[in-house]
């Protein structure tokens, strides 16, 4: 008896509950699609095939953890960068390659405006480690894009909605 309850009580939430709803764009010259979740605030706006790269219209709120320090990607230049590393309520938003799948982490296109926002007091440049907290932004511009055959995201920066406490921290390794 109780069996059958489970089965039924499956079949109707089967029946009643929908499947996660996505729109799937096939990208012209590379065998990948760009998956865009209906629920996302995101809308594909083209493919540039030359540079593998996706432009999308919109903004998003994204939660998340930010790392901010000298390039993680040593190309010689020493600069500093932010990159951001959405929590999984904001991931599940965003668009993902349909084989190629989603990165772990954002590379914020204006550093330095993010700084302003969300570190204003901050008089030192990291060195070794990170500055690194966890904060609610508004990104737009965002741009998903394959390197090194691996799925990579950028977004710019465009407000703060509820930061949080800044520390010090090591980069989690995410290499090529």
């Amino acid at each position: 008896m109780v069996r059958t309850a489970w089965a039924i009580l499956a079949v109707l939430m089967s029946v009643l509950l929908p499947a996660a709803a996505a729109t799937h764009v096939a990208l012209q010259g590379i065998d990948d699609q760009i998956v865009v979740p209906d629920h996302s605030s995101l809308v594909f706006e083209r493919f540039d095939k030359d540079n593998i790269t996706v432009h999308f219209t919109g903004k998003t709120e994204l939660a998340g953890t930010y790392y901010y320090g000298a390039q993680a990607i040593d190309d010689g230049s020493n600069s500093m960068s932010v990159y951001f590393r959405p929590d999984r309520t904001s991931m599940v938003r965003l668009p993902a390659f349909r084989d190629h799948g989603r990165p772990d982490d954002i590379f914020v296109t204006n550093p330095a405006a993010f700084v302003r926002a969300v570190l204003p007091r901050m008089k030192t440049r990291p060195t070794k480690s990170y500055a690194s907290g966890h904060v609610t932004i508004i990104v737009d511009r965002f741009e998903a894009s394959i390197e090194c055959d691996a799925p990579n995201f950028s977004a710019r920066f465009v407000s703060v909605v509820a930061p949080a406490p800044m520390r010090m921290a090591q980069m989690p390794d995410s290499g090529c």
